[in-house]
């Protein structure tokens, strides 16, 4: 997981200082629950691009995503 301070930068890239937005998929995440896996809210930073094919930790390469969302990218 990526580490919570560039997390944050991402989000307020992305959503300024809105504290809840909806994913691709249309689920509810809050800014407060990066990484909370056992929260409805959760979510996490998704690799367009995977590090095993020479993706980077660079904001054009992450999205943000629910927790759920990001299983079902990766087949789980």
């Amino acid at each position: 997981m990526i580490d919570h301070d560039k997390a944050m930068k991402k989000w307020k890239a992305e959503f300024g200082k809105e504290q809840d937005t909806k994913d691709s998929k249309g689920r509810l995440l809050k800014k407060a629950a990066y990484g909370d896996r056992n929260s409805q809210y959760g979510w996490e930073l998704h690799h367009i691009k995977p590090k095993s094919k020479g993706g980077t930790d660079a904001f054009d390469n992450l999205a943000i995503v629910h927790w759920q969302t990001h299983d079902e990218i990766h087949g789980r």
